[in-house]
C-alpha cells in the first residue's frame, strides 16, 4: 500500500535526542490517516516508549507516499528504533 515507506523511516535515523540520553531503542506506533489519493493527511503517535522518538517519527511518517485505495483509510505504523 506504501511503497518505499521503510527507506523513508530508515533515513530519518536515530533520534540524536535519544543517543545523548543513552537510550539504545524505542518504539513509536503512529495512526495514518490517508486520502484516497495515496496522500498521509494525517500522523497521530498512539504509543511511544520515549517521546523523544515522537517527532521524527511523525516528520519522517508525513513523507511516505501511498497507493491510493479509493477512500480514506486508516493504519496503524509501528516502528522499531535501535541504536547501532
Amino acid at each position: 500500500m506504501c511503497p518505499g515507506y521503510t527507506k523513508v523511516l530508515l533515513d530519518a535515523g536515530y533520534p540524536r535526542e535519544a543517543l545523548r540520553a543513552g537510550i539504545e531503542r524505542g518504539s513509536v506506533t503512529l495512526k495514518l490517516k490517508i486520502s484516497a489519493k495515496g496522500e498521509v493527511t494525517d500522523v497521530e503517535v498512539v504509543k511511544s516508549t520515549h517521546r523523544t522518538f515522537n517527532r521524527g517519527a511523525v516528520q519522517a511518517a508525513r513523507e511516505i507516499t501511498c497507493q491510493g485505495q479509493g477512500r480514506e483509510i486508516e493504519v496503524l505504523l509501528p516502528l522499531v528504533y535501535t541504536m547501532q
